[in-house]
Protein backbone atom coordinates (compact mmCIF):
# COMPACT_ATOMS: atom_id res chain seq x y z
CA UNK A 1 0.00 0.00 0.00
CA UNK A 2 1.32 3.49 -0.88
CA UNK A 3 2.11 5.57 2.17
CA UNK A 4 -0.18 8.49 2.97
CA UNK A 5 -3.60 8.51 4.62
CA UNK A 6 -4.35 4.91 3.66
CA UNK A 7 -2.61 3.21 6.67
CA UNK A 8 -4.73 5.26 9.07
CA UNK A 9 -7.84 4.50 7.04
CA UNK A 10 -7.01 0.78 7.08
CA UNK A 11 -6.56 0.78 10.85
CA UNK A 12 -9.86 2.59 11.26
CA UNK A 13 -11.62 -0.03 9.13
CA UNK A 14 -10.12 -2.80 11.28
CA UNK A 15 -11.32 -1.09 14.43
CA UNK A 16 -14.75 -0.57 12.93
CA UNK A 17 -14.78 -4.37 12.57
CA UNK A 18 -13.74 -4.65 16.27
CA UNK A 19 -10.35 -6.06 15.31
CA UNK A 20 -7.26 -5.33 17.37
CA UNK A 21 -4.30 -3.90 15.44
CA UNK A 22 -0.97 -2.15 15.79
CA UNK A 23 0.96 0.06 13.33
CA UNK A 24 4.76 0.02 13.04
CA UNK A 25 7.26 2.10 11.04
CA UNK A 26 9.91 0.73 8.68
CA UNK A 27 12.27 0.12 11.62
CA UNK A 28 9.71 -1.99 13.48
CA UNK A 29 8.95 0.75 16.02
CA UNK A 30 5.41 1.15 17.30
CA UNK A 31 3.56 4.08 15.67
CA UNK A 32 0.02 3.49 16.87
CA UNK A 33 -0.92 1.23 19.78
CA UNK A 34 -4.01 -0.91 20.12
CA UNK A 35 -6.85 0.88 21.91
CA UNK A 36 -9.77 -1.17 20.60
CA UNK A 37 -9.68 -3.85 23.30
CA UNK A 38 -10.99 -1.45 25.92
CA UNK A 39 -10.72 -1.38 29.69
CA UNK A 40 -11.82 -4.95 30.27
CA UNK A 41 -9.05 -6.19 27.98
CA UNK A 42 -6.26 -4.05 29.40
CA UNK A 43 -4.72 -7.22 30.84
CA UNK A 44 -4.09 -8.44 27.29
CA UNK A 45 -2.31 -5.41 25.76
CA UNK A 46 1.19 -5.75 27.33
CA UNK A 47 1.37 -9.43 26.44
CA UNK A 48 0.28 -8.96 22.83
CA UNK A 49 2.38 -5.81 22.32
CA UNK A 50 5.59 -7.69 23.08
CA UNK A 51 4.61 -10.43 20.66
CA UNK A 52 3.61 -7.83 18.02
CA UNK A 53 6.90 -5.90 18.30
CA UNK A 54 8.96 -9.06 17.87
CA UNK A 55 6.80 -10.21 14.97
CA UNK A 56 6.90 -6.79 13.24
CA UNK A 57 10.70 -6.64 13.13
CA UNK A 58 10.82 -10.12 11.63
CA UNK A 59 8.10 -9.54 9.05
CA UNK A 60 9.50 -6.17 7.85
CA UNK A 61 12.56 -8.07 6.62
CA UNK A 62 10.53 -10.92 5.08
CA UNK A 63 9.95 -10.71 1.27
CA UNK A 64 6.44 -12.20 1.39
CA UNK A 65 5.16 -12.03 4.98
CA UNK A 66 2.47 -14.53 5.99
CA UNK A 67 0.18 -14.71 9.06
CA UNK A 68 2.07 -15.63 12.22
CA UNK A 69 0.52 -17.85 14.91
CA UNK A 70 1.90 -16.34 18.12
CA UNK A 71 0.18 -18.99 20.22
CA UNK A 72 -2.24 -21.80 19.65
CA UNK A 73 -5.26 -20.33 17.85
CA UNK A 74 -4.06 -16.64 18.00
CA UNK A 75 -2.72 -15.06 14.81
CA UNK A 76 -1.16 -11.74 13.74
CA UNK A 77 -2.09 -10.90 10.15
CA UNK A 78 0.55 -8.66 8.43
CA UNK A 79 -0.23 -5.85 5.94
CA UNK A 80 2.75 -4.03 4.46
CA UNK A 81 2.63 -0.28 3.65
CA UNK A 82 4.98 1.05 1.02
CA UNK A 83 5.90 4.17 -0.94
CA UNK A 84 6.58 3.08 -4.52
CA UNK A 85 8.88 0.06 -3.99
CA UNK A 86 10.11 1.07 -0.51
CA UNK A 87 8.48 -0.39 2.59
CA UNK A 88 7.42 2.35 4.96
CA UNK A 89 5.56 0.44 7.66
CA UNK A 90 3.42 -2.48 8.78
CA UNK A 91 0.03 -3.05 10.36
CA UNK A 92 -0.56 -6.22 12.41
CA UNK A 93 -4.16 -7.34 12.93
CA UNK A 94 -4.96 -9.86 15.69
CA UNK A 95 -7.34 -12.74 14.94
CA UNK A 96 -8.30 -15.41 17.50
CA UNK A 97 -10.07 -18.73 16.80
CA UNK A 98 -12.53 -20.17 19.38
CA UNK A 99 -10.02 -22.93 19.99
CA UNK A 100 -7.36 -20.36 20.86
CA UNK A 101 -9.44 -18.83 23.63
CA UNK A 102 -9.13 -22.02 25.64
CA UNK A 103 -5.44 -22.75 25.01
CA UNK A 104 -2.85 -22.97 27.75
CA UNK A 105 -1.09 -19.69 26.72
CA UNK A 106 -4.17 -17.62 27.46
CA UNK A 107 -4.82 -19.62 30.63
CA UNK A 108 -1.37 -18.56 31.83
CA UNK A 109 -2.14 -14.91 31.01
CA UNK A 110 -5.37 -15.20 32.99
CA UNK A 111 -3.46 -16.55 35.95
CA UNK A 112 -0.82 -13.76 35.81
CA UNK A 113 -3.45 -11.02 35.65
CA UNK A 114 -5.74 -9.76 38.37
CA UNK A 115 -8.84 -10.46 36.24
CA UNK A 116 -11.08 -13.50 36.50
CA UNK A 117 -10.93 -16.20 33.86
CA UNK A 118 -14.60 -15.58 33.01
CA UNK A 119 -14.06 -11.85 32.30
CA UNK A 120 -10.98 -12.55 30.21
CA UNK A 121 -12.78 -15.27 28.31
CA UNK A 122 -15.74 -12.98 27.47
CA UNK A 123 -13.35 -10.27 26.21
CA UNK A 124 -11.58 -12.60 23.79
CA UNK A 125 -14.79 -14.10 22.47
CA UNK A 126 -15.65 -10.72 20.88
CA UNK A 127 -12.54 -10.91 18.68
CA UNK A 128 -12.67 -14.62 17.83
CA UNK A 129 -13.19 -15.87 14.27
CA UNK A 130 -15.45 -18.91 13.86
CA UNK A 131 -12.81 -21.30 12.55
CA UNK A 132 -9.53 -21.53 10.69
CA UNK A 133 -11.55 -21.31 7.49
CA UNK A 134 -13.19 -18.09 8.73
CA UNK A 135 -9.72 -16.82 9.55
CA UNK A 136 -8.65 -17.34 5.93
CA UNK A 137 -11.72 -15.44 4.77
CA UNK A 138 -10.92 -12.60 7.17
CA UNK A 139 -7.38 -12.47 5.81
CA UNK A 140 -8.72 -12.27 2.26
CA UNK A 141 -11.30 -9.58 3.06
CA UNK A 142 -8.74 -7.44 4.87
CA UNK A 143 -6.29 -7.93 2.00
CA UNK A 144 -8.90 -6.67 -0.45
CA UNK A 145 -9.63 -3.68 1.77
CA UNK A 146 -5.92 -3.02 2.08
CA UNK A 147 -5.45 -3.09 -1.70
CA UNK A 148 -8.56 -0.97 -2.35
CA UNK A 149 -7.30 1.71 0.00
CA UNK A 150 -3.89 1.66 -1.69
CA UNK A 151 -5.52 1.96 -5.11
CA UNK A 152 -7.76 4.77 -3.88
CA UNK A 153 -4.71 6.56 -2.45
CA UNK A 154 -2.90 6.28 -5.78
CA UNK A 155 -5.97 7.54 -7.67
CA UNK A 156 -6.32 10.51 -5.31
CA UNK A 157 -2.67 11.39 -5.78
CA UNK A 158 -2.97 11.03 -9.55
CA UNK A 159 -6.04 13.27 -9.61
CA UNK A 160 -4.31 15.80 -7.34
CA UNK A 161 -1.23 15.70 -9.56
CA UNK A 162 -3.34 16.12 -12.67
CA UNK A 163 -5.19 19.04 -11.10
CA UNK A 164 -1.90 20.63 -10.10
CA UNK A 165 -0.51 20.17 -13.62
CA UNK A 166 -3.69 21.64 -15.06
CA UNK A 167 -3.37 24.62 -12.72
CA UNK A 168 0.28 25.10 -13.72
CA UNK A 169 -0.63 24.80 -17.40
CA UNK A 170 -3.39 27.35 -16.98
CA UNK A 171 -1.05 29.75 -15.20
CA UNK A 172 1.56 29.31 -17.93
CA UNK A 173 -0.96 29.81 -20.73
CA UNK A 174 -2.45 32.82 -18.97
CA UNK A 175 0.99 34.37 -18.48
CA UNK A 176 2.11 33.76 -22.05
CA UNK A 177 -1.22 34.98 -23.44
CA UNK A 178 -1.00 38.21 -21.45
CA UNK A 179 2.63 38.80 -22.49
CA UNK A 180 1.84 37.86 -26.08
CA UNK A 181 -1.02 40.36 -26.05
CA UNK A 182 1.55 43.07 -25.29
CA UNK A 183 3.78 42.16 -28.23
CA UNK A 184 2.20 44.81 -30.48
CA UNK A 185 3.40 47.60 -28.20
CA UNK A 186 6.43 48.10 -30.41
CA UNK A 187 6.22 51.87 -30.17
CA UNK A 188 6.29 51.81 -26.37
CA UNK A 189 8.94 49.31 -25.15
CA UNK A 190 8.98 50.91 -21.71
CA UNK A 191 5.29 50.18 -21.16
CA UNK A 192 5.79 46.63 -22.40
CA UNK A 193 8.62 46.16 -19.90
CA UNK A 194 6.54 47.47 -16.96
CA UNK A 195 3.44 45.44 -17.78
CA UNK A 196 5.30 42.21 -18.56
CA UNK A 197 7.22 42.40 -15.29
CA UNK A 198 3.98 42.84 -13.33
CA UNK A 199 2.45 39.86 -15.15
CA UNK A 200 5.42 37.65 -14.22
CA UNK A 201 5.14 38.61 -10.56
CA UNK A 202 1.40 37.94 -10.59
CA UNK A 203 1.74 34.42 -12.05
CA UNK A 204 4.94 33.24 -10.35
CA UNK A 205 5.48 32.48 -6.64
CA UNK A 206 8.34 34.92 -6.08
CA UNK A 207 8.77 37.91 -3.81
CA UNK A 208 10.18 39.94 -6.70
CA UNK A 209 10.75 39.73 -10.44
CA UNK A 210 13.10 41.94 -12.46
CA UNK A 211 13.78 42.45 -16.15
CA UNK A 212 17.03 44.17 -17.08
CA UNK A 213 18.88 45.14 -20.25
CA UNK A 214 22.56 45.86 -20.81
CA UNK A 215 24.03 48.89 -22.56
CA UNK A 216 25.31 46.92 -25.56
CA UNK A 217 24.93 48.54 -28.97
CA UNK A 218 22.35 45.92 -30.04
CA UNK A 219 19.93 47.02 -27.32
CA UNK A 220 17.13 49.46 -28.16
CA UNK A 221 17.90 52.98 -27.00
CA UNK A 222 14.68 53.06 -24.93
CA UNK A 223 15.75 49.90 -23.05
CA UNK A 224 19.55 50.18 -22.87
CA UNK A 225 20.88 49.96 -19.31
CA UNK A 226 17.29 49.86 -18.02
CA UNK A 227 15.78 47.54 -15.45
CA UNK A 228 12.30 47.12 -14.05
CA UNK A 229 11.59 45.56 -10.64
CA UNK A 230 8.16 44.31 -9.59
CA UNK A 231 7.64 43.29 -5.99
CA UNK A 232 9.94 44.13 -3.12
CA UNK A 233 13.64 43.29 -3.14
CA UNK A 234 15.18 42.87 0.35
CA UNK A 235 18.05 45.25 -0.37
CA UNK A 236 18.80 48.73 -1.71
CA UNK A 237 17.27 48.99 -5.24
CA UNK A 238 20.29 50.95 -6.52
CA UNK A 239 22.63 48.23 -5.31
CA UNK A 240 20.31 45.62 -6.82
CA UNK A 241 20.47 47.30 -10.24
CA UNK A 242 24.26 47.49 -10.05
CA UNK A 243 24.50 43.76 -9.38
CA UNK A 244 21.97 43.18 -12.16
CA UNK A 245 24.35 44.80 -14.64
CA UNK A 246 27.25 42.74 -13.28
CA UNK A 247 25.14 39.62 -13.82
CA UNK A 248 24.36 40.61 -17.42
CA UNK A 249 28.05 41.18 -18.12
CA UNK A 250 28.87 37.68 -16.85
CA UNK A 251 26.10 35.85 -18.70
CA UNK A 252 26.93 33.39 -21.47
CA UNK A 253 23.89 32.00 -23.28
CA UNK A 254 25.64 28.72 -24.13
CA UNK A 255 26.96 27.76 -20.69
CA UNK A 256 24.70 29.60 -18.30
CA UNK A 257 23.11 27.80 -15.32
CA UNK A 258 19.81 29.61 -14.65
CA UNK A 259 19.54 28.53 -10.99
CA UNK A 260 21.88 30.54 -8.74
CA UNK A 261 22.30 29.18 -5.17
CA UNK A 262 22.00 31.57 -2.25
CA UNK A 263 25.69 31.37 -1.34
CA UNK A 264 26.83 32.78 -4.71
CA UNK A 265 28.09 36.39 -4.66
CA UNK A 266 25.92 38.97 -6.35
CA UNK A 267 22.13 38.99 -6.48
CA UNK A 268 21.68 35.71 -4.53
CA UNK A 269 23.84 36.97 -1.69
CA UNK A 270 22.35 40.46 -1.38
CA UNK A 271 18.78 39.13 -1.61
CA UNK A 272 19.59 36.13 0.62
CA UNK A 273 17.72 33.75 -1.64
CA UNK A 274 18.09 31.27 -4.44
CA UNK A 275 17.73 33.21 -7.70
CA UNK A 276 16.56 32.18 -11.14
CA UNK A 277 18.13 34.18 -14.00
CA UNK A 278 17.58 33.48 -17.69
CA UNK A 279 19.13 35.49 -20.55
CA UNK A 280 17.30 37.54 -23.18
CA UNK A 281 19.18 37.34 -26.48
CA UNK A 282 19.34 39.31 -29.73
CA UNK A 283 21.45 38.34 -32.70
CA UNK A 284 23.09 35.56 -30.70
CA UNK A 285 24.22 37.94 -27.94
CA UNK A 286 22.95 38.26 -24.36
CA UNK A 287 21.35 41.68 -24.09
CA UNK A 288 19.24 41.26 -20.95
CA UNK A 289 17.76 38.85 -18.45
CA UNK A 290 14.67 37.94 -16.46
CA UNK A 291 15.54 37.44 -12.79
CA UNK A 292 13.37 36.30 -9.86
CA UNK A 293 14.01 35.41 -6.24
CA UNK A 294 12.79 35.10 -2.64
CA UNK A 295 10.34 32.37 -3.57
CA UNK A 296 7.13 32.31 -1.55
CA UNK A 297 4.98 29.36 -0.46
CA UNK A 298 5.76 26.11 1.33
CA UNK A 299 8.41 24.86 -1.12
CA UNK A 300 11.51 27.10 -1.01
CA UNK A 301 13.21 25.40 -3.97
CA UNK A 302 12.73 26.67 -7.53
CA UNK A 303 10.84 24.03 -9.50
CA UNK A 304 11.00 22.99 -13.15
CA UNK A 305 7.55 24.56 -13.64
CA UNK A 306 8.77 28.01 -12.61
CA UNK A 307 11.94 27.65 -14.68
CA UNK A 308 9.86 26.64 -17.70
CA UNK A 309 7.64 29.72 -17.35
CA UNK A 310 10.65 32.03 -17.01
CA UNK A 311 12.32 30.49 -20.07
CA UNK A 312 9.12 30.86 -22.12
CA UNK A 313 8.76 34.49 -21.04
CA UNK A 314 12.35 35.33 -22.01
CA UNK A 315 11.71 33.88 -25.46
CA UNK A 316 8.82 36.33 -25.82
CA UNK A 317 11.05 39.19 -24.68
CA UNK A 318 13.72 38.22 -27.20
CA UNK A 319 11.15 38.21 -30.01
CA UNK A 320 9.68 41.50 -28.81
CA UNK A 321 13.10 43.15 -28.74
CA UNK A 322 13.91 41.90 -32.22
CA UNK A 323 10.56 43.14 -33.60
CA UNK A 324 10.93 46.46 -31.81
CA UNK A 325 14.46 46.86 -33.17
CA UNK A 326 13.24 46.23 -36.71
CA UNK A 327 10.36 48.64 -36.15
CA UNK A 328 12.84 51.27 -34.96
CA UNK A 329 15.00 50.73 -38.03
CA UNK A 330 12.00 51.03 -40.36
CA UNK A 331 10.73 54.05 -38.49
CA UNK A 332 14.12 55.74 -38.62
CA UNK A 333 14.36 55.01 -42.34
CA UNK A 334 10.84 56.34 -42.92
CA UNK A 335 11.36 59.50 -40.89
CA UNK A 336 14.76 60.00 -42.48
CA UNK A 337 13.13 59.86 -45.89
CA UNK A 338 10.46 62.36 -44.85
CA UNK A 339 13.04 64.64 -43.30
CA UNK A 340 15.19 64.50 -46.41
CA UNK A 341 12.14 65.29 -48.53
CA UNK A 342 11.04 68.27 -46.43
CA UNK A 343 14.62 69.47 -46.05
CA UNK A 344 14.99 69.48 -49.83
CA UNK A 345 11.84 71.61 -50.08
CA UNK A 346 12.99 73.98 -47.33
CA UNK A 347 16.43 74.24 -48.95
CA UNK A 348 14.95 75.72 -52.12
CA UNK A 349 14.85 79.00 -50.25
CA UNK A 350 17.70 79.96 -47.93
CA UNK A 351 15.18 81.81 -45.78
CA UNK A 352 13.20 78.63 -44.99
CA UNK A 353 16.20 76.34 -44.47
CA UNK A 354 15.37 73.98 -41.51
CA UNK A 355 11.85 75.46 -41.15
CA UNK A 356 10.03 72.10 -40.99
CA UNK A 357 12.38 70.64 -38.38
CA UNK A 358 11.94 73.73 -36.19
CA UNK A 359 8.15 73.61 -36.53
CA UNK A 360 8.31 69.97 -35.49
CA UNK A 361 10.32 70.87 -32.40
CA UNK A 362 7.95 73.70 -31.42
CA UNK A 363 4.91 71.52 -32.11
CA UNK A 364 6.15 68.79 -29.77
CA UNK A 365 7.02 71.32 -27.06
CA UNK A 366 3.57 72.93 -27.27
CA UNK A 367 1.94 69.47 -27.11
CA UNK A 368 3.89 68.65 -23.96
CA UNK A 369 3.03 72.04 -22.44
CA UNK A 370 -0.63 71.31 -23.21
CA UNK A 371 -0.35 68.07 -21.22
CA UNK A 372 -0.77 65.70 -24.18
CA UNK A 373 2.07 63.36 -23.19
CA UNK A 374 5.27 62.12 -24.79
CA UNK A 375 3.72 59.84 -27.41
CA UNK A 376 1.39 62.48 -28.83
CA UNK A 377 4.15 65.08 -28.66
CA UNK A 378 6.29 62.83 -30.85
CA UNK A 379 3.45 62.54 -33.37
CA UNK A 380 3.14 66.35 -33.42
CA UNK A 381 6.88 66.54 -34.10
CA UNK A 382 6.40 64.30 -37.13
CA UNK A 383 3.45 66.42 -38.25
CA UNK A 384 5.69 69.47 -38.09
CA UNK A 385 8.32 67.74 -40.21
CA UNK A 386 5.86 67.05 -43.02
CA UNK A 387 3.43 69.97 -42.67
CA UNK A 388 4.79 71.74 -45.77
CA UNK A 389 5.39 68.66 -47.96
CA UNK A 390 2.68 69.94 -50.31
CA UNK A 391 5.01 72.74 -51.42
CA UNK A 392 6.62 70.15 -53.66
CA UNK A 393 3.67 70.85 -56.00
CA UNK A 394 4.19 74.62 -56.00
CA UNK A 395 6.40 76.20 -58.70
CA UNK A 396 9.84 77.02 -57.37
CA UNK A 397 9.60 80.52 -58.82
CA UNK A 398 6.64 81.18 -56.55
CA UNK A 399 8.25 79.59 -53.49
CA UNK A 400 11.48 81.55 -53.81
CA UNK A 401 10.04 84.84 -55.07
CA UNK A 402 11.49 87.80 -53.14
CA UNK A 403 9.00 90.34 -51.91
CA UNK A 404 5.22 90.05 -51.74
CA UNK A 405 3.25 87.55 -53.80
CA UNK A 406 0.52 88.48 -56.27
CA UNK A 407 -3.06 87.30 -55.67
CA UNK A 408 -2.69 84.41 -58.13
CA UNK A 409 0.64 83.39 -56.66
CA UNK A 410 -0.82 83.43 -53.16
CA UNK A 411 -3.68 81.25 -54.41
CA UNK A 412 -1.11 78.72 -55.57
CA UNK A 413 0.64 78.84 -52.18
CA UNK A 414 -2.70 78.26 -50.42
CA UNK A 415 -3.02 74.94 -52.25
CA UNK A 416 -0.01 73.36 -50.51
CA UNK A 417 -1.95 71.95 -47.48
CA UNK A 418 -4.34 70.08 -49.79
CA UNK A 419 -1.49 68.90 -52.04
CA UNK A 420 0.41 67.65 -48.99
CA UNK A 421 -2.67 65.85 -47.68
CA UNK A 422 -3.19 64.09 -51.03
CA UNK A 423 0.46 63.02 -51.17
CA UNK A 424 0.40 61.50 -47.68
CA UNK A 425 -3.18 60.23 -47.27
CA UNK A 426 -2.43 56.68 -48.42
CA UNK A 427 0.34 56.16 -45.85
CA UNK A 428 -1.38 54.39 -42.88
CA UNK A 429 1.26 55.34 -40.32
CA UNK A 430 0.60 59.05 -40.95
CA UNK A 431 -3.20 59.01 -40.70
CA UNK A 432 -3.23 60.62 -37.24
CA UNK A 433 -1.01 63.56 -38.27
CA UNK A 434 -2.74 64.39 -41.57
CA UNK A 435 -5.05 66.97 -39.91
CA UNK A 436 -1.92 68.92 -38.99
CA UNK A 437 -0.81 68.93 -42.63
CA UNK A 438 -4.26 69.96 -43.91
CA UNK A 439 -5.31 72.51 -41.28
CA UNK A 440 -2.17 74.30 -40.08
CA UNK A 441 -3.21 77.46 -41.93
CA UNK A 442 -6.74 77.63 -40.53
CA UNK A 443 -7.51 80.60 -38.26
CA UNK A 444 -9.44 80.72 -34.99
CA UNK A 445 -11.79 83.35 -36.50
CA UNK A 446 -12.52 81.21 -39.60
CA UNK A 447 -10.57 83.39 -42.05
CA UNK A 448 -7.89 80.79 -42.80
CA UNK A 449 -7.51 78.15 -45.51
CA UNK A 450 -8.15 75.68 -47.12
CA UNK A 451 -11.54 74.96 -45.44
CA UNK A 452 -12.24 78.14 -43.50
CA UNK A 453 -12.79 76.22 -40.25
CA UNK A 454 -13.14 78.21 -37.02
CA UNK A 455 -12.61 77.71 -33.28
CA UNK A 456 -12.88 74.19 -31.90
CA UNK A 457 -13.80 72.84 -35.35
CA UNK A 458 -10.11 73.10 -36.21
CA UNK A 459 -8.38 69.91 -35.02
CA UNK A 460 -6.06 70.54 -32.07
CA UNK A 461 -3.00 69.42 -34.04
CA UNK A 462 -3.83 72.05 -36.66
CA UNK A 463 -4.17 74.81 -34.05
CA UNK A 464 -0.86 73.86 -32.42
CA UNK A 465 1.05 73.67 -35.70
CA UNK A 466 -0.44 77.03 -36.73
CA UNK A 467 1.20 78.63 -33.67
CA UNK A 468 4.49 76.74 -34.22
CA UNK A 469 4.58 77.60 -37.94
CA UNK A 470 3.85 81.26 -37.34
CA UNK A 471 6.39 81.55 -34.50
CA UNK A 472 9.17 80.21 -36.75
CA UNK A 473 8.09 82.41 -39.66
CA UNK A 474 8.25 85.54 -37.51
CA UNK A 475 11.54 84.45 -35.88
CA UNK A 476 13.30 83.86 -39.22
CA UNK A 477 14.76 86.25 -41.77
CA UNK A 478 12.77 86.86 -44.90
CA UNK A 479 13.74 88.57 -48.12
CA UNK A 480 11.38 91.42 -47.25
CA UNK A 481 12.21 91.74 -43.50
CA UNK A 482 14.62 90.58 -40.80
CA UNK A 483 13.70 88.13 -38.04
CA UNK A 484 11.64 89.59 -35.21
CA UNK A 485 12.99 89.49 -31.62
CA UNK A 486 11.42 86.93 -29.30
CA UNK A 487 9.61 89.54 -27.18
CA UNK A 488 8.08 91.13 -30.25
CA UNK A 489 6.93 87.73 -31.49
CA UNK A 490 5.22 87.11 -28.14
CA UNK A 491 3.54 90.50 -28.39
CA UNK A 492 2.17 89.55 -31.83
CA UNK A 493 0.72 86.37 -30.37
CA UNK A 494 -0.92 88.31 -27.54
CA UNK A 495 -2.51 90.67 -30.04
CA UNK A 496 -3.70 87.91 -32.39
CA UNK A 497 -4.93 85.46 -29.74
CA UNK A 498 -8.64 84.85 -30.31
CA UNK A 499 -8.51 85.98 -33.95
CA UNK A 500 -5.72 84.17 -35.79
CA UNK A 501 -4.78 81.78 -32.98
CA UNK A 502 -6.48 79.62 -30.39
CA UNK A 503 -5.99 81.87 -27.33
CA UNK A 504 -5.01 78.98 -25.03
CA UNK A 505 -2.37 77.68 -27.45
CA UNK A 506 -1.10 81.20 -28.12
CA UNK A 507 -0.58 81.60 -24.39
CA UNK A 508 1.51 78.41 -24.23
CA UNK A 509 4.20 79.76 -26.59
CA UNK A 510 5.47 82.05 -23.85
CA UNK A 511 5.73 79.15 -21.37
CA UNK A 512 7.90 76.70 -23.30
CA UNK A 513 11.71 76.59 -23.00
CA UNK A 514 12.79 78.42 -26.17
CA UNK A 515 16.49 77.58 -25.78
CA UNK A 516 16.38 74.26 -27.73
CA UNK A 517 14.68 76.13 -30.58
CA UNK A 518 17.32 78.87 -30.55
CA UNK A 519 20.14 76.31 -30.72
CA UNK A 520 18.51 74.47 -33.59
CA UNK A 521 17.87 77.74 -35.42
CA UNK A 522 21.51 78.80 -35.01
CA UNK A 523 22.67 75.45 -36.37
CA UNK A 524 20.41 75.80 -39.41
CA UNK A 525 21.67 79.31 -40.12
CA UNK A 526 25.27 78.07 -39.91
CA UNK A 527 24.61 75.22 -42.36
CA UNK A 528 22.74 77.53 -44.70
CA UNK A 529 25.63 79.95 -44.76
CA UNK A 530 28.06 77.11 -45.51
CA UNK A 531 25.89 75.93 -48.39
CA UNK A 532 25.56 79.43 -49.86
Amino acid sequence: MNDGQSPQRFIQRCRDLRLSCWQFDDMGRIVEEEVNIGGSGAWLIPQLLEQAKHTAKTLMATPDPQPVEICDGCYLLPFIHQQASRRTGLTLVMAVTPHGIHNNDFDRIYTDSDHSAGLCHSTLVRYAAGSTFDLDQLQQVLSWSHQDLASSERDEKAIAGFSENMAHSYEELSLLYNIGHLMNRLTDPDLFLDTACEQLLEHLPFGWVAIGFSDKSQVLTDLANRSKISGRVPCDPIRFRQHMQHLLAAMDKDSWNPILPQNIAGLPQITQSEVIAHPITHGGEVIGAVVAGNKTGTDPDISSVELKMIVAATEFFSVFHENAARHDEQRALFLGTLQALTASIDAKDRYTFGHSERVGLLGSQLALEAGLGDQIAERYRIAGLIHDVGKIGIPEAVLTKPGHLSASEFTQIKNHPVIGYRILKDIPTLSDVLPGVLYHHERWDGQGYPKGLAGQDIPLIGRILCVADTYDAMSSNRSYRPALPHKQVLTEFDQCAGTQFDPQIANLISQIDIEPYNKMHARHIHHSDLAA
